[in-house]
């Protein structure tokens, strides 16, 4: 077929050692026996060509022997000039050595399969169909470095199921933005029918418009790399366990497109509502709220984030689970603050001189009347307004 058709006429430009290989492997010996590449490859080196190609690697590269030893001997090195795949790479992307030591020890297939013409031809064609400068290219192939191996046809019909009016109809603009934020999507195979799919299914479920999805596709590309059938499930399970409205859930979801595609199950999803109910103090009607309030709650990690969060809260101005409760509700902002940036500072204040006449349990007290004040900005806000207050208490 085509694809053998394009192999075929890569392993024609490799020169003699090419030219063996396709012998062997359509002839094959006497007896039926089929010869290997790797026997072929092993026979055609000899122990000068690998010292001479471990002997580049580590000056150009400074790669331990170590490692220039695994590649050169990989299985489907078939190049010899490891050395102008390593100057392409450096010189023309840019790559800096330690990148490039680490995408060589991750993907060895990377220096050992590709060639440098389908490289260039590669590079050139990405750049050119999403209009990437070198930096962005260089990022973008650094963060998924097997699309150096693709041929350029692949990557121009990827690149085309994202601007097509079958698959996405994205603008050569919205379409760089999407690609830099999830260079991934370049490798599922399929694109145009997997994106057509996910369209129908979000104006079905969710009866979003276009240019809606287009906003979500732009805000969390991501979501184009989840199997779409798993959109029913947590649509359904988060409606039964919020009791939201189907109005309000596509509000929520269209917010934070993540809750969409957390699993192909649903079971993440229901430990997540069932640790934020538990943490909290919340009830069934809290829960509601607070996801229709604050969606953003849906995407915050609980075990990293928002319990020890709440349990510092709570230790720090020695809370009850209702007095959690009453201040998660009165400010529900706070359950996305970051405890390190946000919360472990303000708690370095409120232990500090300018509020030594308060304990932290009398803190807490007056915190719950006006739970507002914890979400308030530590250095434009509680700070300056503590020092006021100090100032002309002492005049």
């Amino acid at each position: 077929g085509a694809e053998g058709g394009r192999r075929c006429s890569r392993f024609c430009r490799m020169g003699s050692l090419a030219t063996l290989l396709l012998w062997g492997l359509v002839c094959g010996p006497p007896r039926g026996r089929l010869v290997r590449p790797a026997a072929l490859l092993s026979a055609a080196r000899t122990d000068a060509w690998l010292d001479e190609q471990i002997r580049l690697l580590t000056s150009e590269l400074e790669l331990s022997e170590t490692a220039a030893e695994e590649l050169v001997k990989h299985t489907t090195l078939v190049e010899a000039d490891l050395l102008a795949k390593v100057r392409f790479l450096r010189t023309e992307l840019g790559y800096p050595k330690a990148r490039l030591r680490e995408m060589i020890s991750a993907h060895p297939k990377l220096m050992a399969a590709c060639l440098v013409d389908d490289l260039e031809s590669n590079m050139s064609t990405l750049g050119k169909g999403l209009q990437l400068s070198e930096e962005e290219l260089r990022k973008i192939t650094s963060k998924v470095p097997t699309l150096l191996r693709y041929d350029r046809q692949t990557v121009r019909a990827r690149i085309a199921a994202l601007m097509s009016p079958r698959g996405l109809g994205l603008s050569t603009q919205d379409a760089r933005c999407v690609i830099r934020r999830c260079p991934s999507l370049l490798q599922l195979r399929g694109p145009e029918g997997r994106y057509r799919a996910i369209r129908e299914i979000l104006r079905e479920l969710l009866e979003w418009e276009d240019e809606e999805i287009l906003d979500v596709v732009k805000r969390f590309p991501s979501i184009l790399k989840y199997n779409p059938a798993s959109y029913h499930e947590n649509f359904q399970t988060l409606k039964k366990a919020t009791q939201m409205s189907e109005e309000e859930l596509r509000t929520v979801f269209h917010k934070v497109p993540e809750a969409l595609v957390y699993s192909l199950n649903t079971k993440l999803l229901l430990n997540k509502l069932a640790a934020i109910k538990s943490c909290c103090g919340f009830d069934d009607e809290d829960l509601r709220m607070v996801c229709r309030v604050f969606p953003t709650i849906l995407k915050i990690s609980t075990q990293n984030n928002l319990v020890p969060k709440i349990t510092a809260i709570r230790e720090f101005f020695d809370y009850s689970t209702p007095d959690l409760r009453k201040l998660c509700m009165g400010n529900k902002r706070i359950l996305g603050a970051s405890l390190e940036k946000n919360i472990k500072p303000k708690f370095e204040f409120l232990s500090g001189p300018l509020v030594a006449s308060m304990s932290r349990k009398e803190i807490g007290r007056k915190l719950l009347d006006r739970p507002r004040v914890l979400g308030f900005s530590l250095e434009h806000r509680i700070r300056p307004r503590f020092q006021r207050v100090s100032f002309v208490a002492h005049t």
